[in-house]
């Protein structure tokens, strides 16, 4: 009996196609209520943990990041001054020992951008990231991630509403938990993501059936 080879085609979800302005923000919202004098000192990175439908509903399903945004403050004697910086998103690993999400592998970065610091005052750090990140499923937990390129000093912000397994810092030695220093106890970094909702795109995988079926035994 000769079988016949039936060729079948599996839609996978892919990349978004949603473009355009944001329609919502993730991360932390919140105004700063107090600035830190000189704990940032670049080359380092920051990760925000996001859970998108904690803050909006999409209805099709999937999130496109289209900037990563992180607030700074520049006083007398730190401007003028020249960086570059880099966002992106991660993975949120759950650590069963710290019972919180930790970053994982980075999904997507975007371009290095240069900035200018001329006054002094809070600083915005706008960095695009829809160019390099793909759609997402909305319904998962990522990390919205800004790496600096340069040493340099300024102020950081923060809100008033603590919260472990949250905010990340990274010097170069791993990822520590910034509720764990003394001055970001009291607070969270002021770190958000625009997005947008959308149908993702549909990309197509072609294979025999007896393939496709063994990839879910």
């Amino acid at each position: 009996m000769k079988l016949m080879t039936t060729s079948i085609v599996l839609t996978l979800i892919l990349a978004c196609a949603a473009q355009g302005q944001p329609d919502f923000q993730v991360g932390n919202l919140n105004p700063p209520v107090e600035s830190f004098e000189f704990l940032h000192t670049g080359q380092e990175a920051y990760a925000y943990l996001i859970y998108p439908p904690d803050q909006w509903t999409c209805t099709e399903g999937g999130f496109e990041l289209l900037s990563v945004n992180m607030l700074l403050e520049f006083i007398q004697g730190q401007v003028p001054v020249d960086f570059a910086a880099v966002g992106g998103l991660a993975e949120a690993v759950w650590d069963p020992t710290l019972n919180a999400f930790v970053p994982g592998p980075q999904i997507c970065e975007g371009p290095e951008v240069m900035f200018h610091a001329e006054t002094s005052g809070q600083f915005t750090v706008m960095l695009p990231v829809d160019e390099a990140c793909d759609c997402q499923i909305f319904d998962g937990h990522y990390f919205l991630t800004v790496r600096y390129l340069d040493a340099f000093e300024a102020n950081l912000p923060i809100d008033d509403q603590p919260l472990a397994g949250v905010v990340y810092n990274d010097k170069g030695a791993g990822w520590v938990d910034m509720i764990d220093f003394d001055k970001t106890a009291r607070g969270k970094v002021i770190i958000w993501g625009d997005t947008v909702c959308g149908t993702c795109s549909v990309g197509n995988e072609s294979g025999t059936w007896s393939g496709i079926k063994s990839l879910y035994r």
